[in-house]
């Protein structure tokens, strides 16, 4: 029977579904009519402050009366911003100033964001906000208190809290029915080990698909190192595991890379008129640094061999500018050192003026290949058309990797048919931290994104797939009492035969090329539980999905 509580209910449930499901246009067009301006219902269904690098309470309160807003809104996004609040002033009786509930900063982290939101809430009557982007990485952030008091309440269902090692906890209780998660993690275990407890991330029961991409890597690399020191005997590789970086260098002074570089090489020149040239253990842009660091975490036992590329940087593309010259002439340089993988987070595009340098790209690249060196490249991120970048471009032998989401889907710049495989690439965060006791306040964070990202990543774990293969080897020949055989381990460093591994580790009947590393990386550890320490590497030797005949 129609009565209007019922009417209502309808209302807000078919507006909820369109806000969830539709585009903004979509959207406005359901609710309110293709004669929007027209319609005195007409809201406005999202909150953006993109741009916006000052804000005030006054301004918040006195600025902002001409919103109209819905009571639900498809996202809120609020950039690095901070809320400068007003003196504070004498209530009128019955009446509370907009932050008379905020507690004055413990040095614990900040609160001037609750301004805003208590403002969408209370002044502006916004019961839910289906995504909320927050830029909160600079130091200080805000406090765990402070978010849930912002977000307490709001339904949130896309949760982007930009704070690096957000608490779990905070989550479960302010938005319980939150589907889609971006996390910041700094590198820290005792993080990781929070959020993936029956108390953390398992909590969200809506959780379309929990981020375990970097969380798997990261366990299992934990886990390998402490088979390896507590092995019943000593295993040591015969031949290191050797990645050539090439890029705009490293910095030598970072702690978590320094001790892995075996060398390297500068084709970088910074005045070529006084013969003076850029060092290959200095990372102008911090790229390459960024880079080397993903490929020490998903391979802890990897060596770095450091190729510095000749670039510039192009005010008026707002991007680096690689030649093609200096990339032939690092490639050829990992082949004289007989490296296993060459790592490229790069793209070049062909024109008159390099032609000649493009062909001699394509011509060591095929050289590399012709010896057994696995490459990896990354695509052009230039959305749905054909990627004719370099080195990609010039050789079927290159692996070609695009970024994908948290969740595995290729990301919106990145069309899947042209790239071999995905990883993830998104918003994926970089301690840019060289560790140096000195001054710890030197510690910042970097949020990457792009097939660059990705492209590392695979680097990482084609180099962690050749390191187990021969730590098994070595492991079987060790308990068998006989010599070690490597033909499994050179097998493996052919391009098909990694394409095949690669693929094993892609979800079955699917035609997904994401690499979900959990079906194969994740069973060692849980297994470990239940093994004496001293024969994990056991479990190392027999992982299948490595083996020719699995």
């Amino acid at each position: 029977k129609y009565n209007e509580e019922s009417a209502n209910k309808i209302k807000s449930f078919l507006k909820l579904q369109y806000l969830r499901e539709k585009n903004h246009d979509d959207a406005t067009d359901l609710l309110y009519g293709p004669q929007q301006c027209e319609s005195s219902f007409y809201r406005q269904i999202y909150f953006d402050l993109f741009g916006v690098s000052t804000l005030s309470e006054s301004h918040i309160k006195e600025g902002w009366n001409h919103f109209d807003l819905e009571d639900v809104l498809q996202y809120v996004f609020i950039p690095q911003v901070r809320v400068e609040r007003s003196p504070q002033v004498m209530a009128a009786p019955g009446r509370h100033p907009l932050h008379s509930s905020i507690k004055k900063s413990d040095g614990l982290g900040r609160t001037d964001l609750i301004i805003l939101f208590t403002w969408l809430k209370e002044t502006k009557s916004v019961k839910t906000i289906l995504k909320v982007i927050v830029d909160d990485l600079e130091e200080p952030s805000h406090s765990d208190e402070a978010i849930e008091t912002c977000l307490s309440g709001m339904g949130v269902e896309v949760w982007d809290w930009r704070k690096t090692d957000l608490c779990s906890e905070v989550i479960s209780r302010v938005s319980p029915d939150t589907r889609e998660l971006h996390l910041y993690w700094t590198g820290r275990n005792a993080v990781l080990r929070g959020w993936s407890e029956a108390e953390g991330l398992k909590k969200l029961r809506k959780l379309e698909q929990q981020h375990k991409w970097i969380t798997t890597m990261e366990e299992f690399a934990e886990f390998l190192q402490n088979a390896e020191t507590r092995a019943w005997t000593k295993l040591q590789l015969q031949r290191p595991v050797k990645v050539a970086v090439i890029d705009d260098g490293v910095d030598i002074n970072d702690q978590a890379v320094q001790q892995r570089i075996d060398g390297g090489r500068s084709f970088c020149h910074r005045d070529k008129v006084q013969n003076l040239n850029e060092a290959y253990y200095i990372s102008r842009g911090g790229h390459g640094t960024a880079m080397a660091r993903l490929i020490c975490k998903v391979c802890p036992g990897v060596r770095l061999y450091i190729l510095k590329l000749d670039e510039h940087f192009l005010p008026q593309q707002g991007k680096r500018q690689i030649t093609a010259k200096s990339a032939a002439k690092a490639v050829q340089a990992a082949i004289d050192k007989q490296v296993d993988i060459i790592s490229m987070s790069w793209t070049i595009e062909k024109n008159n003026n390099n032609a000649e340098d493009i062909r001699a790209l394509q011509k060591a690249i095929e050289a590399a290949a012709e010896k057994g060196i696995l490459m990896f490249c990354a695509a052009a991120d230039q959305g749905i058309e054909p990627d004719r970048t370099y080195p990609a471009a010039g050789s079927t032998s290159v692996f070609k990797i695009g970024a994908a989401e948290a969740f595995g889907n290729a990301s919106k710049f990145v069309d899947s048919h042209f790239v071999n495989f995905l990883l993830p690439g998104e918003q994926v965060l970089v301690d840019d931290n060289v560790n140096n006791s000195h001054n710890q306040n030197n510690s910042t964070t970097k949020v990457l994104t792009g097939s660059s990202v990705a492209t590392a990543l695979a680097s990482g774990l084609a180099a962690l797939i050749l390191y187990c293969v021969q730590l098994g080897c070595i492991y079987r020949s060790k308990d068998q009492g006989k010599g070690v055989d490597l033909k499994p381990y050179e097998a493996l460093k052919d391009y098909e035969r990694m394409v095949e591994t690669f693929d094993r580790l892609c979800p079955a009947k699917s035609k997904s090329k994401y690499i979900t590393v959990w079906n194969c990386f994740e069973r060692p550890v849980k297994m470990s539980k239940e093994w004496p320490p001293d024969k994990w590497l056991e479990l190392v030797a027999s992982m299948k999905e490595f083996r020719a005949d699995s």
